[in-house]
């Protein structure tokens, strides 16, 4: 008999700290997805300020920044906010190291501060695993480009370029056209009218390559 009131007990104290940690569990689950919507509801009413405060307090509950790192990062730009991100980076590349979309919104962040230095860090190290996104390639070209370090540029743009372009978003011509940019930017003219000309032959009719010329 004792043993069946002790057994009797047993289970109840258990479901009951079952329910209480579902409940709670539950309210935690629940108030980051209403942070969730406050930040954007403050963001679509262009309340960056208080956007920027819920987003932050979303990623601290650890809801998955994939859902809102663009406004988060947008957000920071618009106000000028830039250390609080700065600690909010190594947490969000950590849950997503292969995020293409979460690497391109922190190096464009780090451009934005003309942090260019941390931008290309950003970059290279999503490269060091994914050498062969020219994506996020031509973005590291354009980077050391913006902060005069031509040599490197070069030749990011290089590998680019190297077996041709088959990434839909990116227009073959065009990239070649920033690059003769930056190789006249760097004074390798006899290089630049090479490339030139080439561009001349694959569009005859290109009036900005004539003007460069």
């Amino acid at each position: 008999m004792f043993k069946y009131k002790y057994r009797k007990y047993w289970i109840i104290c258990v479901l009951l700290t079952l329910a209480i940690s579902t409940t709670i569990a539950y309210h935690c689950i629940e108030s980051r997805w209403l942070d969730f919507r406050r930040a954007e509801k403050y963001y679509k009413e262009g309340r960056y300020s208080k956007a920027l405060e819920f987003y932050v307090e979303v990623l601290k509950k650890d809801l998955n920044p994939k859902f809102y790192i663009a406004q988060l990062l947008s957000a920071a730009k618009i106000t000028n906010t830039y250390e609080p991100i700065v600690k909010i980076y190594n947490k969000c590349i950590k849950k997503n190291p292969d995020n293409e979309e979460i690497i391109e919104g922190f190096a464009d962040f780090y451009v934005h501060f003309k942090k260019y230095d941390e931008a290309a860090k950003v970059l290279s190290q999503y490269l060091g695993n994914h050498p062969d996104d020219y994506y996020i390639r031509l973005e590291l070209a354009r980077v050391y480009s913006w902060n005069d370090n031509y040599e490197k540029s070069i030749l990011e743009y290089r590998k680019v370029l190297s077996n041709g372009i088959h990434d839909i978003r990116l227009d073959e011509y065009r990239v070649k056209l920033e690059f003769v940019k930056v190789l006249t930017y760097a004074e390798k003219y006899d290089q630049a009218i090479d490339l030139y000309k080439q561009l001349i032959f694959e569009k005859s009719r290109d009036w900005e390559v004539y003007i460069e010329l």
